[in-house]
């Protein structure tokens, strides 16, 4: 099993990578800005789901231990 920490950085760079694709194809095609700024927010709203539902499963883990 990673570590918490291990985890979350991989979630992170995850992260990052997508946003850097995803800036890579909107550059290149020409998309609308606003569209582009709708779709990061949404996945920095992910990101953040994604990070805190790792931390409350470490919670849970802690306070059950096996």
């Amino acid at each position: 099993m990673i570590s918490k920490e291990k985890a979350r950085d991989l979630v992170l760079d995850l992260f990052e990578e997508e946003a850097l694709v995803i800036g890579g194809l909107a550059a290149g095609h020409g998309l609308d800005d606003d569209l582009v700024w709708r779709l990061m927010r949404n996945l920095d709203v992910i990101m953040g789901k994604s990070l805190r539902r790792l931390e409350s499963s470490d919670a849970a883990g802690a306070s059950h231990p096996k």
